[in-house]
Parts: C-alpha cells; sequence; structure tokens
C-alpha cells in the first residue's frame, strides 16, 4: 500500500488526464459521443479495479469519489460543457446522473466489500466492460429493438451484456477463488441474467449505481450456497420470467415491465420468503388473467372503442407501473426485514389488495350509472379483500382478531376505492404517465397504512 494522499493525487491526475486525452481524440477524429462517453467508462473503470490494492482504508476512495462527482457536476453545467465536458455530454441524451452514479457506486462497492477483492472487483468488472460493449454493440449492429425505459434498446446489446458479465464473472472467479467449477458457471449465469435485466429497466444512467451494487449483493449472496440451492434460485428467476411472459398480452405489459416484475418478484421471494410472494403473485395474475374484462367498459361500447379512446392502449405498462404497484408493498417489506416485525405482513398485503381494488374500480364508465357503479365497487372491494387478506394472511389467526382484521381490512378497501373513484378523470382523458402511477402508488400506500391499527390496539402474534 502506499501513501493514501499520493495514490488519490496518482488517480485524479489519471482521471483528468484521461478526459484530456479524449477530448483531443475526439476533436482529431471525429468520435462518435458514444464512443468517446463509454472509452471514458472503460478506462476509468479499469483504473478503479486497482483500488484494493492502493487503499486498505475507505475513506481516500469515498473522498476521490465524493471530488469526482463534484467535478462532473460542475462539468455539466459550466462553459467547460461546450468544450472537455462533449468526452461525455455528446450523446444526444442526459448522462449526467449516470457519470455521477459511477463513482458513486464504485466507493459504495469498495466500502461494503470490506477489503474483499473479489467481491469488489467483479461487480466493477460487469459495469466496466459489460455495460461499454453492450452500448456499443447496440450502436454499431443493433437491429431487433424493444422498448426500454427510456428509448429503446437492441437484443444484440442486451446478449452482448449477458455473454461478457457471464464470462467477466465466470473467469473471475475460476483463477482467483477456490468456488467448485459448477458453482461458478451457476453463479455466473444468474448473475449475468440477472444484472442484464437490472440494466435493461434502468432509467437516466443509474444503472452506473444499480449495476454493481446489484452485483455485489447477488455475488455475497451466492458464494455461500450450495449447487442445490443455486439451482432453485436459477429455477425460481426463470419460472417468473415465464409466467410474466405468458400474462403479457392480456396484461399489456412492455419488455421493462415484464423484466421489472420477475426481478421485484426474485427480490422478494430471496428476501422474505413464499409466503410474502402471494400477494404480489395474486395482484399479478388478477391483473393478467382475471381482470382482462376491465376493457368491456359497458354493455354500449365494444373494445374497439375502449382502445380507439386511449383508454386501455396496448404495451401502456411500463417499469412505472410495475414500481407504483409493488414499491408499496417493498416499503413494508423493508421494514419488516430492518426492524424484525413479521406482523407487518398484513399492512403489505393490504396494499396489493388496495392496488387491486384500484384496477377494478378502473374499469367503471365516465357515463355508467349509479347502480352500475355500486356493483362495480361492490365487486373489486370483495374480489381484493378475499382474495389477499383472508387468503394469505386472516387464516392464520384465532377467531376473534381474525374478524377484526378482516373488518379493518374492508374498511380500508372500501375507502381507497371511494377515493380512487372521486379523484379519476374521466376515462378517455385518464393519462397512462408517471402522475397516474404516482398517485395510484401512493393510494395503495395509504391503504395499507390501515394495516398498522392492530398492530397498535391489537395483542396479535404472528
Amino acid at each position: 500500500m502506499i501513501n493514501p494522499f499520493l495514490g488519490m493525487l496518482i488517480i485524479a491526475l489519471m482521471l483528468g488526464g484521461l478526459m484530456f486525452g479524449l477530448r483531443v481524440l475526439q476533436t482529431q477524429f471525429d468520435l462518435h459521443g458514444e464512443v468517446s462517453r463509454k472509452l471514458m467508462h472503460v478506462i476509468m473503470g479499469l483504473v478503479t479495479l486497482n483500488l484494493p490494492w492502493l487503499f486498505n482504508e475507505s475513506w481516500p476512495v469515498v473522498s476521490l469519489a465524493l471530488a469526482t462527482a463534484i467535478g462532473l457536476f460542475i462539468l455539466k453545467r459550466s462553459k467547460l460543457k461546450n468544450s472537455l465536458g462533449q468526452v461525455l455530454h455528446n450523446v444526444g441524451r442526459s448522462s449526467s446522473q449516470g457519470e455521477i452514479a459511477f463513482p458513486i457506486a464504485v466507493a459504495t462497492v469498495f466500502v461494503l466489500a470490506k477489503g474483499n477483492a473479489i467481491l469488489y472487483c467483479i461487480p466493477v468488472l460487469i459495469l466496466t466492460i459489460a455495460d461499454a460493449t453492450a452500448a456499443l454493440i447496440g450502436l454499431r449492429y443493433g437491429l431487433s429493438r424493444y422498448q426500454a425505459a427510456e428509448g429503446q434498446k437492441s437484443i444484440e446489446g442486451s446478449l452482448a451484456f449477458f455473454a461478457i458479465s457471464f464470462n467477466s464473472v465466470l473467469l473471475s472467479l475460476l483463477l482467483f477463488t477456490q468456488v467448485g467449477r459448477q458453482e461458478c458457471i451457476l453463479i455466473a449465469f444468474l448473475l449475468g441474467l440477472l444484472v442484464m435485466m437490472l440494466e435493461a429497466i434502468a432509467w437516466q444512467g443509474l444503472d452506473n449505481f444499480f449495476i454493481p451494487l446489484a452485483g455485489f449483493l447477488l455475488l455475497k449472496s451466492y458464494l455461500v450456497m450450495t449447487i442445490a440451492e443455486l439451482l432453485l434460485n436459477l429455477g425460481i428467476v426463470l419460472g417468473l420470467v415465464l409466467l410474466v411472459l405468458l400474462g403479457r398480452q392480456a396484461g399489456g405489459f412492455d419488455g421493462t415491465a415484464v423484466m421489472t416484475s420477475a426481478l421485484i418478484g426474485y427480490l422478494i421471494w430471496s428476501t422474505g420468503g413464499w409466503l410474502w410472494m402471494i400477494a404480489p403473485l395474486t395482484l399479478f395474475a388478477s391483473y393478467s388473467f382475471v381482470l382482462p374484462k376491465r376493457f368491456v367498459i359497458s354493455s354500449n361500447e365494444s373494445i374497439e372503442h375502449a382502445f380507439h379512446l386511449k383508454a386501455f392502449p396496448v404495451d401502456t405498462y411500463t417499469v412505472y407501473t410495475v414500481l407504483s404497484a409493488t414499491l408499496p408493498g417493498l416499503i413494508w417489506l423493508f421494514l419488516s426485514l430492518s426492524l424484525g416485525l413479521p406482523k407487518l405482513l398484513f399492512p403489505y398485503c393490504l396494499s396489493f389488495a388496495s392496488y387491486l381494488v384500484i384496477i377494478g374500480m378502473g374499469r367503471i364508465n365516465a357515463e355508467g350509472n349509479w347502480p352500475e357503479t355500486l356493483r362495480t365497487f361492490w365487486e373489486s372491494v370483495i374480489y381484493a379483500w378475499a382474495l389477499i387478506p383472508l387468503a394469505f394472511y386472516v387464516w392464520q389467526l384465532p377467531g376473534l382478531k381474525a374478524a377484526l382484521y378482516l373488518l379493518i381490512a374492508l374498511i380500508a378497501l372500501s375507502i381507497i376505492a371511494w377515493i380512487f373513484y372521486y379523484l379519476q378523470p374521466r376515462i378517455e382523458e385518464r393519462p397512462f404517465d408517471m402522475q397516474r402511477w404516482r398517485w395510484q402508488g401512493g393510494l395503495a400506500l395509504l391503504g395499507s397504512s390501515f394495516g398498522l391499527i392492530p398492530l397498535f390496539f391489537l395483542a396479535s402474534q404472528v
């Protein structure tokens, strides 16, 4: 190890010299903006791979990361943006968050790895090589496009990302660890598949943060698993992808929604277990296979007319839709794991039940009469109330306590149904945009908060 201040100076000079050098190349050879940006990305990543051998403390790396992030932030908003800043920002899209996220992610993984070079280097290597290769392959050879969270990505680029990730993990584990060959292959395949999906759904450059952090967390957990456990994880991932693909056509999901649903399902299963999986699976199955009848707005309107009004356009539902439906539940799951409170399973279930009520109430025609509205209200509330709180939580409780839980759930779902009814605009004017998904997620979180009532007033045990 060298003096930390000397090491910081060396890294800073290398990164500064790299940017100036790429600007000269960009000017002399008219490099495509994506090429210069990815060259900066790759070389900067390769430089940071040396950090475990330069520093045995975290503070120099954190200091470097903060200084780099601040410098890149200032560069984007200063006069240098039109000269030196063109190395990073001449790509026709916003990249400032991604470039700032890169050093922050490197420092975060370095701190979490606690000196373990493998746990640090593999996630950074994936971010450095696989992400850049995918972008360049997609730029040059990408012919088969799919809708991503922002814009479009290519199947060729995503496959390149998986191939590079797989080989980066496999070779690193085979050459520098004592992990068995079969385990290495399974870990490489799982890690490559999951980070490829994550890269496809990330937005505004945040893949630079999500990829290394997720890579670290997944790698750390996989390294202690047996072959049987790794195969189970692989089966869960592939099963979730298949399930979502089967429901895609009926549900109107685009590619990012498919991958987001599978990733969140895997996250819930791997952290909470099977009991926590039942509510989101029920919501998905209901939405994809049971509630497509929502397209039939009234007896006087056809499905084609509903689509003509753009009330329910095909492939409308994206990563933001899935996050709207699942983030309230993920909040309760996180709190349950952090605080050790299994009782939070009830508000967790209520969040998905609330969203199911919202989906049901969305079938109401703007010109519908009052009896039709009441019928839809009761159908939506009873359907969500019976499927989620009753079937997956309350059955574990004694009779009187179960009745109280059910009553609270019924009241909560009824309130959310009416709030949604009065807040939603006319069906032909209802936008499928971020604002819609935010307030629907907010309503689901509000409904789930009623699940705290029995925790304060009932001495119940799960």
